[in-house]
C-alpha cells in the first residue's frame, strides 16, 4: 500500500516550517512506495492532497504548551472534532477542518495519521528555532520507523 506523507507549513513563519522540512528530510531518503507532498495548509490544498491516496501521514507544526521541539503523533478523528486541540492553529482553517469536512463526507482515506511537532516562534521572518529542528529529524525518523513491517515472529 502506498503511503502518501504530507509535510504542512509555511517557512517564512519559523516554527510553522517543520512540517514542510520533515517533507524535504523524507523526498532526499527517496523511500519506496512513498509520496511526499508540501503545503500551505490551505483548506482545499489538504482535502484534495487527502483524496489521493488511501494511507496519509500529515506532519505539521502544533502548540499545545509542549516543550519546543516535541514530536508526537495525533489522533486525527478526535483531534479533528476536538475544538481545544491546536493541530494545526498556525493556519486558521487547515488540518483538522479539512479532515471534519471528508470525515462528514465519508470520503477519509482508509488510514490518517498526523504527526505534530511543537513549535515555539512563529513570527513572520523568524528562523526555524534549533529545538524545532531536532523535532524535525525526530519526527522524519518516526515516520521511516512507522513505515518498517511489524515483525510478525
Amino acid at each position: 500500500m502506498a503511503v502518501l506523507v504530507i509535510g504542512v507549513g509555511n517557512l517564512q513563519r519559523g516554527d510553522d516550517g517543520a512540517g514542510l522540512l520533515v517533507a524535504q528530510a523524507l523526498s532526499a531518503k527517496h523511500l519506496p512506495s512513498v509520496t511526499v507532498e508540501e503545503s500551505s495548509g490551505e483548506i482545499a490544498s489538504i482535502v484534495e492532497l487527502l483524496q489521493t491516496a488511501p494511507d496519509v501521514i500529515i506532519v505539521d507544526a502544533m502548540r499545545s504548551g509542549k516543550p519546543a521541539g516535541t514530536a508526537l503523533w495525533i489522533d486525527p478523528l478526535s483531534a479533528a472534532s476536538d475544538a481545544t486541540t491546536t493541530i494545526s492553529s498556525t493556519h486558521g482553517f487547515g488540518v483538522a477542518q479539512a479532515i471534519e469536512l471528508l470525515k462528514a463526507l465519508g470520503k477519509l482515506p482508509k488510514r490518517i495519521r498526523i504527526l505534530g511537532i511543537e513549535g515555539q516562534y512563529f513570527a513572520l521572518g523568524a528562523p526555524v528555532s534549533p529545538k524545532v529542528r531536532e523535532g524535525v529529524a525526530k519526527a522524519a525518523r518516526m515516520i521511516v520507523r512507522s513505515l518498517r513491517p511489524k515483525d510478525r515472529s
